[in-house]
């Protein structure tokens, strides 16, 4: 009964949908869990996802908090929440078995500040944000979905190209950064 589309992104092979509802779905190639599948099998024939040709409910997000932003990269999708967490789904940088299932956090609230947002973009494997700072600078953040907690926990990192970027010229400003397979595009003021 809710088909009105908030939100929408584009991956690879796959598409995410918020609703106006604040109801986070996903469809596509091999985005569908596959409840027979075993990782400990040895038939090779059996594919740890399935397709979905339908809108897919995803579960795990928190219901009490708006969804702001989302992206997707190559396999794996992003979404910003109005408490400055980030949740994930897909094909986790650390494991072979997809994770479509059900939504989980990369990044905790406090260290994005949702309002402040610059900049939100997925490319391959990794989720780029941009946000303002209390002083005018602007915070630069690259995360990953990981299928082992801890490292979800601890993943965020500054990238090192904007180490180099500061030495070159301290004052050009962030506007946006955009993630490939291979590369990565920084746009600066």
């Amino acid at each position: 009964s809710d088909s009105k589309i908030g939100l929408i992104s584009a991956g690879m092979n796959f598409s995410l949908a918020v609703t106006s509802s604040n109801l986070l779905y996903i469809w596509g190639k091999n985005c569908v869990p596959n409840p027979s599948f075993s990782a400990s099998d040895f038939n090779i024939r059996a594919k740890a996802v399935a397709d979905s040709t339908y809108p897919r409910y995803v579960p795990g997000l928190p219901t009490n908090l708006q969804i702001m932003k989302v992206a997707c990269g190559t396999h794996h999708a992003a979404m910003l929440l109005e408490d400055g967490s980030i949740w994930a789904v897909g094909v986790a940088t650390d494991s072979p078995v997809p994770m479509w299932d059900e939504a989980v956090e990369v990044l905790s609230p406090g260290i994005v500040d949702s309002s402040e947002i610059i900049s939100f973009q997925a490319g391959f494997d990794r989720t780029v944000i941009v946000s303002g700072l209390e002083n005018g600078k602007r915070q630069v953040i690259e995360i990953q979905l990981w299928s082992n907690e801890e490292l979800r926990q601890f993943g965020a990192v500054r990238p090192s190209y904007i180490d180099w970027l500061e030495q070159e010229d301290g004052s050009q400003k962030v506007l946006s950064v955009h993630r490939g397979w291979m590369h990565t595009v920084v746009v600066t003021e």
